[in-house]
């Protein structure tokens, strides 16, 4: 890594900014899709891969009015979930003249080198997370199993670009993303956090640009809101929220070169909403001292943020390390993920090619139309 601080000149007496104009890249919102939007720092130093104990139950019972010779008993279906872990590391070495022309700057080189350091750690976790590490094995949420993949439709005109679409039908498809992500994990009623995540060119597109049209009917938020305004107001209604977070990595991730936009239920909501005497998801929700996980996906790592370590190494030159264990990012939950594969733009059509051609090729004849009259003058018709 290095340092490049070149000479400069300067006219005196002049007045000298004491900050510094720092290039700014993305800051992502993709650990917005994990429980309480962060991971967790749990693994020891030497761990391998991390699992995860799954229980399912099947109730059966009889009814009659008489005992029964035969009673049914409860099936309970145990198993093993499991994910690797894998090492981030990467280093920067300084010497004294690297540290003596950062100064000039106004700068310490450790701490300059260190937070570089940390940056390329907190992108590669995120590449883990979402892309994965190994894809082809189902690791990162792009490749969760069973994850249900859709497209953003065309709207009444056929427009499939997010710019030429319908605003209040995108917000209508949203909603009932949300709704049917709600019902497969049986949280209806509850009070849910979703996450939608995607790069800028969409989802900025839905928070500013797209203004719910007025119809024949009064649609929520038409003429006023968004379809970031009006997907969060139904929400709300509905006691739930969610977060619009944004990463570009996610450009071309979709089906057909589309992008890629991931809506989540974060986690569950084990309170039960509707305080019923008799319980149908009793086991479910962790009673007889069983400690349910309500996580629907995870990601682990060994400690909060990267582990440094700073070391002397020969010629005045200083060895800085960086080190972290992660895991990839882990669907735990497929049935509270679902992916669309959305156009921020409509695609441009191929030209078509309107000269005929003879054989395999050629250009368009040039001599004239019969039908077409000539602009030259008839002899004929002249008056002498």
């Amino acid at each position: 890594m290095a340092i490049l601080a070149p000479a400069r000149q300067r006219v005196t007496p002049a007045y000298v900014e004491p900050g510094i104009l720092i290039d700014q890249a993305q800051s992502s919102g993709a650990f917005a899709v994990l429980p309480d939007g962060t991971f967790k720092p749990r693994l020891g130093l030497a761990d391998q891969r991390v699992y995860m104990n799954r229980m399912g139950i099947k109730t059966k019972s009889t009814i009659s009015q008489d005992s029964q010779n035969e009673i049914p008993d409860p099936d309970i279906i145990l198993g093993q979930l499991e994910c690797p872990t894998y090492l981030l590391q990467n280093r920067a070495i300084y010497n004294r003249h690297e540290t003596a022309a950062a100064a000039t700057y106004g700068l310490s080189t450790p701490e300059i080198l260190r937070i570089a350091l940390f940056q390329a750690n907190f992108n590669q976790m995120r590449d883990g997370l979402l892309h994965g590490i190994q894809p082809e094995y189902g690791e990162g949420i792009l490749n969760g199993p069973n994850i249900l993949n859709t497209a953003l439709p065309a709207d009444k005109n056929g427009n499939i670009g997010i710019r030429e679409q319908d605003a209040g039908e995108i917000a209508t498809f949203l909603l009932n993303v949300i709704a049917d992500i709600t019902a497969r994990t049986n949280q209806s009623g509850r009070a849910n956090e979703f996450t939608i995540l995607g790069p800028q060119r969409c989802l900025k597109k839905l928070e500013t640009a797209k203004i719910v049209e007025l119809t024949s009917y009064q649609r929520p938020g038409g003429g006023t809101h968004t379809v970031k305004g009006t997907v969060n107001k139904i929400l709300e209604d509905s006691g739930e929220k969610i977060f619009w977070t944004y990463d570009d990595t996610l450009q071309n991730k979709g089906t057909n070169g589309a992008d890629a936009i991931i809506v989540c239920l974060r986690q569950f909501n084990m309170k039960n909403p509707f305080f019923m005497p008799a319980n149908t998801n009793y086991f479910g929700e962790g009673n007889g001292g069983l400690q349910p996980i309500n996580d629907c996906s995870a990601m682990y790592t060994d400690a909060t943020a990267p582990v440094l370590f700073i070391t002397p190494l020969p010629g005045t030159s200083m060895h800085m390390q960086s080190e972290m264990k992660i895991t990839p990012g882990w669907v735990l939950r497929p049935e509270a993920f679902t992916i669309i594969s959305a156009f921020a733009e409509a695609p441009e059509k191929p030209s078509d090619n309107n000269n005929t051609s003879n054989g395999g090729g050629g250009t368009k004849s040039s001599e004239p139309d019969p039908k077409t009259k000539s602009s030259e003058p008839d002899l004929k018709n002249t008056k002498k």
